[in-house]
């Protein structure tokens, strides 16, 4: 399989030219690209198009002041843009990346495999209120989630392990990224830990035909000492459209918060 060469020598940012390559191809269809000098697999081209672009070119995930080494949980890896920018961002940091579908865990653990230190953990868990083994909807992309199916695409769920977010904060963490397509209400509500967390990112979603529970993170995030901002990462094309959605979700938030208690 020939490669995509995407870093630009001096920057390493994707060229223009080479983003447009990869928005040209089929949706659902493996190929491979060079990332940082190395092949990086990816299974879908759009999702990899706009997380490349929000991870690498708009930061997305950079924190201030880090620790040397930082201490980063990167929950809902996919297939690993997210962690590969922590790795090389942040040199020597320690970091657990967590994905619960078992066929693109195994393509994240591919991808970092150059790139890794010692302690460097890759998880097979998805993150849940409680421990067991819970329904997961497959996506073929970045959008698997548990408790609801997608159209079309999963009908027969795999069955994933949940971890609670408490047995990964036995120690101090610098950054927490939370993005696992619906279940962080659910996840954060069973989290006593919270505040050893100094940086956290959650990104809020609500589906249609549910309740929404903004609010309930927003109210946890301040109790637990937090100070957070928003930045609304899907809006309708028409105000008031409350019927247009992305794979059967009607708003998605990021949330910045930092931890000012401690």
């Amino acid at each position: 399989m020939k490669w995509l060469s995407l870093f630009r020598p001096r920057n390493g940012l994707l060229s223009a030219r080479a983003l447009v390559k990869i928005l040209d191809r089929p949706r659902h269809q493996s190929f491979s690209v060079e990332l940082a000098g190395h092949p990086f697999r990816v299974v879908d081209s759009l999702s990899f198009y706009w997380g490349y672009r929000e991870i690498f070119e708009n930061e997305l995930y950079r924190f201030p002041d880090p620790p040397t080494p930082p201490h980063i949980l990167d929950c809902g890896a996919n297939l690993g843009l997210a962690s590969l920018f922590f790795l090389h961002t942040y040199p020597g940091c320690r970091l657990t990346a967590l994905e619960p579908d078992p066929g693109l865990f195994d393509i994240l653990r591919n991808n970092l495999q150059p790139h890794q230190r010692p302690d460097t953990q890759f998880l097979n868990f998805a993150l849940t209120g409680q421990a067991g083994t819970y329904d997961f909807y497959q996506h073929g992309a970045d959008a698997g989630r548990l408790r609801h199916p997608l159209r079309g695409l999963s009908d027969s769920p795999a069955k994933v392990r949940g971890i609670p977010l408490d047995d990964l904060l036995s120690q101090p963490v610098d950054f927490l990224k939370i993005d696992i397509e619906g279940g962080e209400v659910e996840v954060l509500s069973s989290c006593k830990l919270l505040r050893r967390a100094r940086y956290v990112f959650i990104e809020y979603h609500s589906f249609q035909g549910h309740p929404q529970e903004l609010d309930v993170i927003l109210s946890l995030l301040s109790r637990e000492g937090f100070r957070y901002w928003l930045q609304n990462h899907f809006t309708p094309k028409k105000a008031w459209d409350f019927t247009e959605a992305v794979e059967g979700m009607d708003v998605q938030v990021n949330i910045f918060a930092r931890q000012c208690a401690i």
